[in-house]
């Protein structure tokens, strides 16, 4: 559905539907919490950055789900004064696609209607820490569950907050961030030759954590020259191609 403008003088009652109305009603409410125009309210002590997310699926969006940040609900071409007077996404489910692009949906948003998601500063969620992950300081989406984040490496947020456990899920507090390169230091669980692709154990003040990384690829500065089992490695996230990469080995000899 997409709202227009009328001029002034102009009747809308007879073209002003239910749709259209719980529609306008949505947005006003979202407007309570995320203000009019970025600048004119400051937000409360405890209230977060939003924006308001569209939802487009054909079920409702939970409260505290974790959504992808789409396409702008309204691009300038449908409406240019409501685009530049409001920032709202497209919510889509999680995906691959959706990595360091999500936010946080601070209410239950019915299909076909907007509300409040966190995509900035400081926010509650639940997170599913893998075995072996209690070292992990990031987060990002977790496309197996869309109720939760995981805890990985190459996350784009900072876990500033979680509470014990592994192999499970916990309460945490992140802090939204933005892609970044990380490198981590490893010892190769098998050969790999070039333009291939092995497992890496993550070690960490000179001990193994017993985190693995998958598919981490020799396929850049190799000569054509293989990494054989237990070298010491560097590895390192490219978030741009979202691959993990050898970015230093031990010497063969």
């Amino acid at each position: 559905m997409t709202l227009t403008r009328v001029t002034k003088g102009e009747s809308v009652t007879g073209s002003l539907t239910a749709e259209t109305w719980n529609a306008f009603i949505d947005t006003a409410n979202a407007a309570t919490y995320a203000g009019d125009r970025p600048g004119d309210a400051k937000p409360a002590e405890g209230e977060l950055p939003c924006l308001t997310a569209l939802c487009e699926a054909g079920s409702q969006i939970d409260q505290s789900e974790i959504v992808g940040i789409g396409s702008p609900a309204i691009t300038p071409t449908e409406d240019e004064q409501t685009f530049q007077d409001r920032v709202s996404f497209s919510a889509g489910a999680v995906a691959d696609v959706y990595k360091g692009l999500f936010g946080i949906a601070r209410t239950a948003i019915p299909p076909g209607t907007v509300d409040l998601a966190a995509v900035s500063g400081v926010c509650q969620c639940k997170l599913y820490v893998p075995a072996n992950g209690d070292w992990i300081e990031r987060a990002d989406i977790y496309t197996a569950d869309k109720t939760q984040l995981l805890a990985t490496p190459e996350g784009s947020a900072q876990i500033l907050w979680k509470s014990s456990g592994t192999a499970t899920t916990v309460d945490a507090i992140i802090r939204f961030g933005v892609p970044q390169y990380v490198c981590l230091p490893g010892k190769t669980d098998g050969a790999v030759t070039a333009n291939n692709s092995v497992t890496v154990s993550i070690w960490s003040t000179g001990s193994d954590t017993f985190y693995n990384v998958d598919d981490v690829y020799l396929d850049w500065m190799h000569n054509s020259e293989a990494i054989s089992v237990g070298k010491e490695v560097l590895i390192g996230y490219f978030p741009s191609e979202k691959r993990w990469r050898f970015v230093g080995a031990e010497c063969e000899s």
